[in-house]
């Protein structure tokens, strides 16, 4: 598409006044009034803050439609660059600590309270449930020792001094004989 300048014109009639006057002030060595001068600095920072509205629309859409690109990009320098991550965390700890709200000593006071009653609270509730527990189950039953087996000695290892006794057979042994 070619620029036409008639189409300009028709669409941008003050510009092109603006113009024109500044042409024909220029031809004949003048500066510019400083009405005219003061209309064009309008339209430049008219024209520059569209161009960057329509840059920063495009970069949005750009980040919009390439979000996990970004997201791995800066994972990746958060991993490599020790600067970045430090700058990162230091970004993330002041936010924390903007957001954390302001408690008075009158709150900590009260909290600390609330907090030992509900400590009181649930022992007073745990020791009730302990008790009913003890009462359904009735008295615990004391731990009984099963009587120990005597060893069954022969005549014949009766009547043998003590030091001939020989020790019983490996199987025996293995079970546990540990002297008559």
């Amino acid at each position: 598409m070619t620029f036409d300048a008639k189409t300009w014109r028709e669409q941008n009639k003050e510009r092109a006044k603006l113009h024109s006057a500044r042409h024909r002030l220029r031809k004949k060595g003048l500066d510019l009034p400083p009405e005219i001068l003061a209309e064009l600095e309008r339209l430049r920072a008219e024209k520059k803050a569209a161009g960057l509205e329509k840059r920063r629309e495009a970069k949005n859409r750009w980040n919009r439609e390439n979000k996990e690109l970004r997201a791995a990009r800066r994972k990746e320098r958060y991993e490599n660059d020790p600067e970045f991550r430090e700058r990162t965390l230091a970004i993330a700890r002041a936010a924390r600590a903007r957001r954390k709200p302001e408690i008075t000593e009158e709150q900590k006071a009260k909290r600390l309270q609330q907090r030992r009653e509900a400590q009181v609270k649930a022992t007073r509730a745990s020791a009730a449930k302990a008790a009913l527990h003890r009462q359904e189950m009735g008295a615990p039953p004391s731990p009984k020792r099963a009587p120990s087996k005597p060893n069954v000695l022969t005549e014949a290892q009766k009547a043998a001094p003590k030091w001939k006794l020989k020790k019983p057979g490996r199987l025996i042994a293995l079970c546990g004989w540990s002297g008559w």
